[in-house]
């Protein structure tokens, strides 16, 4: 039996080189009372396909049921069809690799029976995509197992490298689209509608992932990895098709990592968009955050053209870059109808939520025009698509763009050129720029949270409104923005709050840091905190400036006030304290609580803190602190808040 097997492998090989035999398409037809697929009498003509030429095809018909066992490599071949429909029966069982080198169309209806399973011995193979085989799921259930494997690449050419529609897919194994790592292009992700993908222990790599109308996608309890690299085009729920579109996202555990664009809740041009007013086609998306850890690098949209909730309950969420909650991505669609609704909300009531991005200086390794200025940078090299960037420096050869004006990042791989990326006037906008050659410098910027949003499309704005809701958890960022009025909404009732560097409110209500019963703590430091309507410190709630066991200063444009049994967190060394300046008037109540930590251990014994242009209120009921083993107590002196070290002990008076 070996000397056969291997008189056959080389006839394959054989028949390879020489490349005379015609391509030839085999039907599935089995009459040899065995299921296995290499068996030469279940084909038609007799097969496999792929021993005379790479270029076979398969089909498996219709009418087939019952089972198909892959259960030994066999040689490369061009696509596999496989056309089962409606309740027929059918499970293909591939126990060994499996090399496509076209693709292939699983199923021809959203209706079928059809069962795949990629077992722990077995692999599926497809070198890159056509207009006949992509790597198409239409319908059934497709199962990966623990140490199964499909890997699906492609060059350069349109097509979505896979394509999945109304399928049940569960991957305790790994599905790779690796074209942006071997540069050989790029590897979408579809999912159609009606489409179940649930991560069970397994993995998926895309080079881009969007989601369309009643599709969810689940990392279970056991965890699992959801990766979209640098060179790809994001996470898009927006779904599809001229209907309302339903779509959820859901971590329970495991890791999402994703280096572009999240957006949830996003405008599909397939809808309302074009269509006259009154077809009130929307789209809700939802994100729910239990678990894991999630790295978002690229922008975030939540609700961007369409609905979009995303509620975090326990997971790290850590935004690298600009998180819009409601707008602020570029369209390029429609202008929906007045009827349907656009809008984003950000619930966190466990876990945390981090936007943050450290300003750096960096430069390009070259320039070349390759579909705009492209720019060349290190693999190692922290920038991500969408963020924003200044040139500080560019080259007389660069033409197109200008020096010290705000840019958006788009990032990409260009064949073997390596790590590159050009820029647009917006997040998803056409590149901007031609060049010759040359080098140029450039500086990023720290993260905005922005929440209500003006979402810009291709025939005007409209404004999204945008809701935070933290009720729970704890939330960083470097910026908070919301100044569109009353659609920029922000609830506080508990958890934690820090912004590292400025906030700037306008929303026609004052901002209100907890719901007077439980905790709630507000950091600022950093530069200047601007409310327009007023601060307002509740009971219970705690006012930490420069946070809490650390130090920091800050500005803050506007009235505060702190409500009775308010909590104010300071610290101290000996040689600097917190400290904000308030441009506006401090209320202080009639009973508030100090907490005051020496970082060092040292003692002062007068700490100013807190100074306004007017101070109403005093603090003589205020109960002091200890430090040490020393009381501090609250003072006004003129506009000024101060911490003083009461002395203890007997005085005695001498005349």
């Amino acid at each position: 039996m070996k000397t056969r097997m291997k008189w056959m492998a080389l006839g394959w090989v054989a028949a390879l080189a020489v490349g005379a035999a015609q391509a030839v398409t085999f039907t599935w037809v089995p009459v040899s009372g065995t299921n296995d697929w290499n068996t030469s009498a279940n084909w038609t003509p007799p097969g496999p396909p792929g021993v005379s030429n790479i270029a076979d095809t398969a089909t498996i018909p219709a009418a087939a049921v019952g089972v198909i066992n892959y259960n030994a490599a066999g040689p490369t071949f061009s696509g596999l069809n496989v056309q089962t429909t409606g309740s027929t029966s059918l499970t293909i069982n591939v126990n060994a690799p499996l090399a496509l080198d076209a693709g292939a169309v699983w199923g021809s209806g959203t209706g079928t029976g059809l069962h795949t399973v990629v077992t722990s011995g077995g692999s599926i193979t497809s070198r890159y995509s056509t207009a006949s085989y992509t790597m198409t799921l239409n319908g059934g259930q497709f199962d990966v197992d623990a140490g199964g494997s499909m890997m699906v690449n492609r060059d350069a050419s349109p097509w979505t490298a896979w394509n999945v529609n109304g399928s049940k897919i569960t991957l305790r194994g790994a599905v790779r689209m690796p074209a942006g790592s071997t540069l050989t292009g790029t590897c979408p992700a579809s999912l159609g509608d009606n489409t179940s993908l649930t991560i069970d222990g397994g993995s998926l790599e895309a080079d881009a992932l969007s989601l369309a109308h009643n599709c969810t996608m689940l990392i279970t309890a056991n965890g699992g990895h959801l990766w979209v690299p640098v060179n790809g085009g994001g996470i898009g729920m927006g779904g599809g098709g001229g209907f309302t579109y339903l779509n959820s996202l859901t971590l329970l555990a495991g890791a999402i990592t994703n280096d572009s664009y999240f957006l949830p809740g996003y405008a599909n041009t397939w809808g309302g968009e074009n269509n006259t007013a009154g077809t009130n086609y929307g789209g809700i998306a939802t994100v729910t955050l239990s678990g894991g850890t999630f790295v978002q690098r690229g922008y975030t949209a939540v609700g961007n053209g369409r609905v979009g909730n995303m509620a975090v309950s326990g997971t790290v969420f850590r935004a690298a870059n600009d998180f819009y909650i409601g707008g602020g991505d570029y369209l390029a669609a429609y202008l929906p109808n007045a009827s349907v609704v656009v809008s984003g909300r950000v619930s966190i009531a466990a876990g945390s939520v981090t936007v943050t991005n450290a300003p750096q200086t960096q430069s390009s390794t070259s320039v070349a025009n390759q579909g705009g200025a492209q720019f060349y940078i290190a693999e190692s090299t922290p920038l991500w698509t969408g963020q924003r960037i200044v040139f500080t420096n560019l080259t007389a050869e660069i033409t197109g763009l200008s020096t010290g004006v705000t840019y958006y990042v788009k990032m990409f791989r260009w064949n073997a050129y390596g790590k590159c990326f050009n820029v647009a006037a917006y997040p998803r906008g056409p590149s901007l720029g031609t060049a010759t050659g040359g080098s140029a410098q450039w500086q990023t910027f720290p993260a905005i949270l922005s929440v209500g949003n003006t979402a810009t499309f291709n025939n005007g704005t409209r404004l999204a409104s945008g809701v935070l809701d933290l009720s729970g958890g704890s939330l960083l960022a470097d910026r908070l923005v919301a100044t569109n009025g009353t659609s920029s909404v922000i609830r506080f009732s508990k958890g934690t709050l820090a912004v590292q560097l400025s906030m700037q409110i306008s929303n026609s209500v004052p901002f209100v840091a907890g719901n007077g019963v439980d905790t709630a703590v507000l950091a600022l430091s950093g530069g200047t905190h601007r409310f327009a309507d007023g601060l307002v410190i509740s009971t219970n709630a705690v006012f930490a400036l420069g946070g809490t066991n650390a130090l920091g200063t800050a500005s803050i444009a506007g009235n505060v006030t702190l409500q009775t049994g308010a909590v104010l967190d300071f610290d101290f060394n000996a040689g600097t304290n917190d400290w904000a300046q308030i441009a506006g008037t401090l209320a202080l109540p009639a009973a508030a609580t100090l907490r005051i930590r020496s970082l060092d251990g040292s003692l002062r014994s007068m700490i100013p803190v807190l100074q306004a242009t007017a101070i109403t209120g005093d603090a003589s009921a205020w109960s002091p602190a200890v430090v040490n083993g020393w009381k501090y107590r609250a003072v006004v002196s003129g506009n000024q808040l101060r911490l003083q070290r009461v002395l203890s002990g007997t005085v005695t008076l001498v005349h």
